[in-house]
């Protein structure tokens, strides 16, 4: 569902001011390819983030409902303080102009790279190039030429400043790439294939993210939960990040103790598949996801008490000036059957104390209150798994 908030449009604007400030009404955008740059990147890979590119960016900001407020705000501003509003983007733009022209990098070059959609990805151990394997990989669509200039003035910047960086070419994976190579570090590649752009240090990398390509290989979103998580987006994302854990927990497993499982089934947490965040532009606002895919047994502690869907038709009874509403399902009847079941995995005496000191809190609580244990039990069935929160200015 969609969720119109201020801070997405507020830290896109700022992040694509400077640059976009210079760009006129001119737009480079074109459909390019269909595949997300992200989905060139292989199975094997531990993490990816993605970037829509300015251009998407700069759509979702002027589509916002955020961009009408404040253009219906500005005129009614004192002209002292839309002076000052200038000032200030003018001196963020002078100040971008002014260190692109000491590191020699055009504006208009970065501008149309940054325009593209991109994605950098972390896979496995690489001996040759250092550390782990990294890609940045870029939707070039019509911006190659824009491509080549920005990597040729970096090579150049970076080889000015060191003579320990030597630029070449090479031939990995059966794909020929400029090289930039260092004597005491790795070396950088460059290829294109398939109107992407390929950045790595990794030559085991750089042929997996050619098989993809190629259609040899699966892409990491066919064989994680990445694309379960993203389609919960609801649209196309302007930014995500993934975190691709399910293989580590895998590796860990056979280390664990045999009451493992058991105890993981009580708690309705087995595994963690993957962590996936992304923010998207949908119908005049945003729609923002932090989505943890864990396998477990559905009747465990964890899931059965957050199983149901929140329920937000409390939000009918909220007033004009309502600033916040929250609503949550929990179903403490299930988590209470989840705990008692937890307790069933860990040694007798143990499982035994902490009954014994539940039950003594928990009555010392009731007698306070001046309730029965079915009053109590009454009481939660009857908040149906929904609670509420409202907030609204004084």
């Amino acid at each position: 569902m969609p969720r119109n908030r201020l801070l997405p449009f507020v830290l896109a604007a700022f992040a694509a001011a400077p640059l976009a400030a210079q760009a006129g009404k001119t737009s480079t955008r074109a459909a390019g390819n269909q595949r997300l740059p992200q989905d060139c990147l292989p199975t094997s890979s531990y993490l990816a983030a993605a970037f829509g590119g300015l251009d998407g960016c700069s759509a979702a900001v002027s589509s916002h409902e955020a961009a009408r407020l404040v253009l219906a705000v500005l005129p009614k501003l004192r002209p002292e303080i839309t002076a000052e509003i200038d000032k200030g983007i003018e001196r963020s733009v002078q100040e971008v102009k002014s260190h692109l022209a000491e590191a020699g990098i055009s504006a208009g070059v970065l501008r149309a790279v940054l325009r593209r959609p991109m994605a950098l990805g972390m896979g496995r151990i690489t001996l040759r190039g250092m550390g782990p394997s990294l890609a940045l990989v870029i939707d070039e669509g019509p911006a190659a030429g824009d491509v080549d200039a920005f990597v040729q003035t970096a090579m150049d910047l970076l080889q000015k400043r060191d003579d320990d960086f030597s630029i070449g070419e090479a031939d990995s994976a059966g794909i020929h790439c400029r090289t930039l190579a260092h004597a005491k570090g790795p070396t950088v590649m460059f290829a294109r294939m398939g109107g992407m752009y390929v950045i790595t240090n990794s030559e085991g990398y750089l042929a997996e993210i050619a098989a993809v390509q190629n259609g040899q290989a699966a892409p990491l979103a066919a064989k994680s939960t990445l694309a379960a998580q993203r389609a919960e987006l609801g649209t196309a994302p302007l930014l995500e990040v993934y975190a691709h854990t399910g293989p580590l927990f895998a590796m860990v497993e056979p280390l664990l103790p045999y009451e493992a499982a058991a105890l993981g089934d009580a708690l309705g947490v087995r595994s963690l598949g993957g962590i996936y965040a992304g923010v998207g532009s949908l119908r005049g606002g945003t729609a923002e996801v932090v989505d943890l895919a864990i396998d477990g047994a559905a009747g465990g502690m964890l899931k059965a008490a957050f199983a149901g869907k929140a329920d937000l038709g409390a939000a009918e009874y909220c007033s004009a000036d309502t600033i916040a509403f929250a609503t949550l399902h929990l179903d403490p009847m299930a988590t209470i059957a989840g705990f008692d079941a937890m307790l069933e995995q860990i040694p007798a005496p143990a499982a035994a104390e902490a009954r014994r000191n539940i039950g003594r809190d928990f009555g010392r609580g009731l007698r306070r209150s001046g309730m029965t244990t079915e009053d109590l039990t009454g009481l939660l069935r009857a908040l149906g798994g929904s609670v509420r929160r409202q907030a609204r200015p004084r």
